[in-house]
């Protein structure tokens, strides 16, 4: 069995993941608007080809199709209540692309939730952690790694994939977060 991500990492080696994906998707014909999740269940066979083309391009990483997975995001969607299905279906999209080299790990991929925390917006910690909890149990089952992309530097004081909003763990896969920040004016 090829070695796991923290193995990898403590050897040195450069790991090359994957991105893109909405960007890519509308090139393969997904209309402006509509969330990438949908193609987990009405694209299936174009997941797996964007998953394969990025392995094909040297990706050691790939990441699920799952940055707006959460409940939270999906509560508007025709996906509501199916947060746990989504993850789950798009972790089996992605590990049955990994198998076409020795050596992919799949990324579980967990984005921002579309919402403003308190005191500026309504979503509670709890809430956010509860929404965070069931997307990362989700992925767990599939994913070798959970990829957390974080906005704002309070966000990522109080939140991390592998802690909670200080709760036990979360994620049992290796966690691993991407930070955007605006350059400073």
């Amino acid at each position: 069995m090829a070695a796991g991500f923290v193995e990898r990492l403590k050897r040195g080696e450069i790991l090359v993941a994957d991105g893109a994906t909405a960007t890519n998707y509308q090139q393969m014909g997904m209309a402006i608007g509509v969330a990438p999740e949908d193609w987990v269940f009405d694209e299936p066979d174009k997941v797996r080809g964007l998953h394969a083309a990025f392995i094909d391009a040297g990706a050691d990483i790939i990441l699920t199709d799952t940055f707006g997975g959460t409940s939270l995001r999906l509560r508007e969607s025709r996906y509501a209540g199916r947060a746990t299905e989504l993850n789950r279906r798009a972790a089996e999209l992605a590990r049955q692309a990994s198998a076409a080299r020795d050596g992919i790990l799949v990324a579980g991929s967990m984005g921002p939730t579309g919402m403003l925390m308190e005191p500026l917006g309504e979503l509670t910690a709890t809430a956010a952690a509860d929404a965070y909890r069931e997307q990362a149990a989700a992925l767990d089952e599939g994913a070798s790694i959970c990829s957390c992309w974080r906005r704002s530097p309070r966000w990522t004081r109080r939140w991390r994939p592998s802690k909670g909003f200080g709760a036990p763990a979360r994620c049992r896969s290796p966690s691993l977060s991407v930070s955007t920040r605006a350059p400073a004016r």
